[in-house]
């Protein structure tokens, strides 16, 4: 579709312009001070700032669980990202164990169903086998997949030893392609949760008390030796702790390719949402747990000192009736939603209080995903870029007050105030959201081959 955005305040990569910006058949094909052309349809920017779409590079759609699958599938979960600006993001392959990795993906990528979003998928290792290698390549080579996920904790069901870390490292950096950690030490917090179990200590809080911060960032010592070891590009995920951050910021700095992500829980929250009633604090058991005032504000921190390569949000909604019917808190199945608010609270912590430029706030929103994981042509305004925009609009209001698109009844930010969100949304050239209403426009979610 063709369309023209006037005088709009473009947040380009290094700067910030007045212009007007034409979409051609779906990319962004011109950029200058003025266009006139009476032809096409045009919205008037009246000097809104127009940036890139969101990216989240962190999603979990349709998962199961013991407790059964999360709230969101890919429509719903798609529908609530373009609300919150986000037009693309990847979310998850994981295996059975045996299971051929293309096999997997196979079967995933045909789970995605009414998508909205364009949508990649990062390959999880849950175990090592003679074949991983050469199915490692496949993924690569056939299915476009250019990272791949392990998980430190869960040891009992899908995590791997620091062993098997280091050999998927060295099979990706044959690859050139990266891995993806959650940084827990698995068989400590396996057994504190036993421990606390035992001893009937089975409130939300010991969730909380059973990953203390150790669990974490001694996990990220340990990852940021083997990625001096084998120099395999590594990327943390939701990282909670002041002292990971300083750890992989540290590391960074000495040449070391490592980088980290956190989610908006990570800087919103502090650990007494666990002292609430257990049917308010089910909705924070998620791993890793909501932690103390003094990591929150090390997390803050850290991303207005740049430390953090990009704001996911781990978007794993699950239903008051599953969260409530768990016993004690390690039944409880962990996650909570965010993909619709990550914009709006990433801007009202960081740029409404000046301590992010527009342009910082595009990187870790959008433009930083884009290049670490090879969304090619996404993430920033550019000449034959997609087109696929954000344009914001004042706002002084809390999250409880929007329409909520996710399917779960739980929404963690709802007593969030925000100061921007989306006016119109654009995913390639169409309009997908304007005057707070999704358009009635067919799904054109695509799946996106990495390289």
């Amino acid at each position: 579709m063709d369309l023209l955005i006037k005088n709009g305040r473009l947040v380009l990569a290094h700067e910030i312009v007045m212009a007007d910006l034409l979409i051609e058949c779906g990319k962004i094909s011109r950029i200058e001070e003025s266009i006139n052309l009476n032809s096409i349809p045009r919205i008037d920017a009246e000097g809104a700032f127009v940036m890139a779409a969101g990216i989240d590079p962190h999603v979990h759609l349709s998962l199961p669980t013991p407790k059964g699958y999360s709230s969101d599938d890919f429509h719903s979960g798609s529908q609530a990202a373009l609300a919150g600006g986000t037009t693309c993001f990847i979310d998850f392959v994981t295996p059975e164990k045996g299971e051929n990795l293309k096999t997997a993906f196979l079967k995933r990528k045909a789970e995605v169903r009414h998508c909205y979003c364009d949508f990649a998928f990062h390959m999880s290792i849950v175990e090592w086998r003679d074949e991983i290698p050469d199915e490692m390549e496949v993924c690569v080579n056939e299915l476009g997949i250019t990272s791949f996920k392990t998980y430190l904790a869960y040891q009992k069901t899908v995590g791997i030893s620091f062993e098997l870390l280091e050999k998927t490292m060295n099979a990706a950096k044959n690859l050139n392609v990266s891995v993806t950690i959650h940084a827990e030490l698995g068989n400590e917090i396996d057994q504190m949760r036993s421990e606390a179990i035992a001893a009937g200590q089975i409130e939300n809080s010991f969730h909380a008390k059973t990953r203390p911060d150790f669990t974490e960032y001694k996990a990220v010592e340990k990852v940021i030796e083997l990625v001096k070891k084998t120099q395999c590009e590594t990327y943390i995920v939701h990282v909670s702790t002041a002292e990971s951050l300083k750890k992989i910021q540290q590391a960074n700095q000495d040449g070391i390719p490592i980088y980290a992500e956190t989610c908006p829980q990570y800087f919103t929250f502090n650990d007494s949402v666990y002292a609430k009633e257990k049917s308010q604090s089910n909705g924070f058991v998620m791993s890793p747990p909501i932690r103390s005032e003094e990591n929150r504000k090390g997390i803050l921190n850290g991303i207005i000192q740049k430390q953090v390569l990009a704001i996911g949000t781990d978007h794993c909604p699950f239903s008051t009736q599953q969260k409530n019917a768990a016993d004690n808190f390690s039944e409880i199945p962990n996650g909570a939603g965010g993909i619709q608010h990550r914009l709006a609270l990433v801007h009202a912590a960081f740029v409404h209080t000046n301590q992010l430029s527009m342009i910082e706030f595009s990187k870790v929103i959008s433009a930083q995903a884009a290049q670490f994981f090879r969304l090619e042509n996404k993430g920033e305004i550019r000449i034959d870029f997609d087109a696929d925009l954000v344009i914001l609009k004042p706002v002084s209001e809390s999250i409880g007050q929007q329409k909520l698109y996710s399917k779960s009844d739980i929404d963690i930010y709802a007593n969030e105030m925000i100061y921007a969100k989306p006016a119109i949304v654009i995913k390639g050239g169409y309009i997908v959201f304007q005057n707070d209403q999704l358009s009635e426009k067919p799904p054109r979610g695509k799946y996106i081959h990495r390289k």
